[in-house]
C-alpha cells in the first residue's frame, strides 16, 4: 500500500460513469474536475482534506472520510459498488446491508 492510498476504494458516478478513487491523488484529481458553480463549503473541506493527507497535517483515512462525505452530499457516491460484501452459509457471496 502506497502512502496516500487509501484503505477501501470510494466509488463515485458522474453522467453515468462510475469511477473507482483509490488515493488522495485521485481524489484530488477527481477534485480539480468538479465544476466551478458547484464548489461550495463541502467541496472546499475535501480539498483541504486531501491537501492535509498530502502535507501529513491529517492522516489519509480522515482524508478519505471527508471525500466520501463531499460525493455523498453532492449526490456522486455509488454506495451500491462500494457495498461491504461477506461470504455466505454456502459459499455464495451476500451484501452485509440489506
Amino acid at each position: 500500500m502506497e502512502r496516500f492510498d487509501f484503505a477501501s476504494p470510494v466509488f463515485v458516478t458522474i453522467d453515468h460513469e462510475a469511477e473507482e478513487i483509490t488515493s488522495v491523488t485521485q481524489a484530488i484529481e477527481f477534485l480539480r474536475r468538479w465544476p466551478q458553480g458547484r464548489r461550495g463549503p463541502v467541496y472546499r473541506c475535501a480539498v483541504n482534506c486531501c491537501q492535509g493527507a498530502m502535507d501529513g497535517s491529517i492522516d489519509v483515512e480522515a482524508a478519505r472520510k471527508g471525500f466520501v462525505s463531499f460525493a455523498r452530499i453532492s449526490g456522486v457516491l455509488n454506495r451500491e459498488m462500494a457495498m461491504p460484501m461477506m461470504v455466505g452459509g454456502r459459499g455464495s457471496l451476500e451484501p452485509l446491508i440489506k
